[in-house]
Parts: C-alpha cells; sequence; structure tokens
C-alpha cells in the first residue's frame, strides 16, 4: 500500500469500502493505504470548497505536539530521544487565528519567487475583486519556513512507515 499525504485541501478521503452518504451532493472520495492529510482554517481554497470535513477514522494531530516534538528534537539535552507515534489515518489542521494556508506549504524560495514576479500586479487585481487564493494573504504573513519547521518533521516520520520517529538530541554534551 502507499503512503500518501495530502496538503491544502478541504476533504480528506475515507477508507475503501465505507458505505458513501447518498444524500450528500460532494461525497468524500475513498482512498486506501496511509493517509496524512494537512489542511488550515486559513486557507481561501478550502473555504471555496465548503470548508474542512475529516472522517471519524483519522486520528486528529495538534500544532501544538509535533511542535513540541520537533522543539525536543533541537533542545533536549544529555542524548536524550523524543517519540511520536504517527496513526496510519492522521490529520493535522492549523486552527490558530493566524494559521498558513496552501501558499505558506510551499518552499520560501518558490514564494519569493511568486512574490517579486506577481506583487506589481496584486493592487490590480484587488481594485477589480479578482480572487487571488490566499497570496495577497501570503505577502503579508511570509510564513512558510515556520510552516516548515512544523509540516517538514511530521511529513518525513509519517513517509518513513510511521514507526515511532525518535531524533536523537543535537547537543554537544
Amino acid at each position: 500500500t502507499w503512503n500518501r499525504v495530502l496538503m491544502g485541501l478541504g476533504r480528506a478521503p475515507e477508507l475503501p469500502g465505507k458505505q458513501a452518504d447518498r444524500s450528500n451532493p460532494f461525497p468524500l472520495r475513498q482512498v486506501g493505504g496511509r493517509l496524512l492529510f494537512i489542511s488550515s482554517v486559513n486557507d481561501g481554497a478550502v473555504q471555496w470548497g465548503g470548508g474542512i470535513r475529516i472522517p471519524e477514522e483519522y486520528t486528529m494531530l495538534q500544532e501544538s505536539q509535533v511542535v513540541s516534538i520537533k522543539n525536543s528534537f533541537t533542545s533536549s539535552g544529555g542524548g536524550g530521544r523524543t517519540a511520536m507515534m504517527i496513526p496510519d489515518r492522521a490529520a493535522l489542521v492549523f486552527d490558530r487565528t493566524n494559521a498558513p494556508n496552501h501558499i505558506s506549504f510551499l518552499s520560501e524560495n518558490v514564494n519569493e519567487a511568486m512574490i517579486s514576479f506577481l506583487a506589481p500586479l496584486l493592487p490590480v487585481a484587488q481594485a477589480f475583486e479578482i480572487p487571488v487564493l490566499d497570496f495577497d494573504k501570503y505577502v503579508t504573513s511570509r510564513d512558510s519556513v515556520q510552516t516548515a519547521e512544523v509540516l517538514k518533521p511530521l511529513i518525513s516520520s509519517f513517509l518513513k512507515g510511521g514507526e515511532i520517529a525518535t531524533v536523537p538530541s543535537t547537543s554537544k554534551d
């Protein structure tokens, strides 16, 4: 089976074989295998798609859990190790008021290139009320590095098979 990471979507797929809700005109897709679903309440594309929907078989991860694991990787002393089990069906939803958006999920280099190319067009798009799918939010937040600090350890651990993610201390004791 495949390990999958889905980012920047509003609706997490269900497990295959689950009875579809025929009353719903937009049923959730069914996808097998291990899956890590990542979304954000501050993502305009998610809002256009009807909001965030996560089936009950997912384990919700909290951003604070992932951040504390990452911080302990870099700050634990004495050769300590930190572990976190990532379930086969897990979801992380950034739900703070200044949460990232789907553009924040891209690398800083990509985003800076987009800004240098598209920023002169932003006032024109805003004047004509042309949707810019969160580009305007990203120009203000520029949070791809902070977002990557949360997502890189989580995604890399998940893709390694969901085993307990352990990282030795980086201190030089």
